[in-house]
């Protein structure tokens, strides 16, 4: 988890339904080589959504402000670990991400099958 004010670059943005879940998410990088994803998840037809930070399979409360410097800059701030997690819905999280950091050419070759 990134600490202090860091610049990241967004590497993709996935969306889909895992578990009875739908996401999207979008991978981030540091400048140190670290990668991450921001999660947003809620349940298919239900509230809330939930913003996550998911690094090495570990969850982190995030907050997200769009436009917060009246650029088009997105700040995101991460606190401690998430403690109160739905087992169904982090296992879905864990999946949908196992599945977006495959490369497109496993991707294409896995639906084939």
């Amino acid at each position: 988890m990134p600490s202090g004010l860091e610049p990241l670059k967004r590497l993709s943005y996935r969306v889909g339904v895992f578990g009875n879940y739908q996401m999207h998410g979008f991978q981030y990088e540091s400048q140190t080589g670290q990668r991450a994803w921001h999660i947003t998840s809620w349940r298919a037809n239900h509230n809330p959504v939930k913003d996550y930070w998911v690094s090495d399979g570990q969850f982190f409360a995030l907050s997200v402000s769009v436009g917060c410097d009246y650029e088009s800059h997105t700040l995101l701030q991460t606190f401690g670990p998430v403690a109160d997690m739905k087992a169904d819905e982090k296992q879905a999280i864990l999946e949908a991400i196992a599945d977006w950091e495959l490369p497109v050419e496993a991707a294409v070759q896995e639906g084939a099958e």
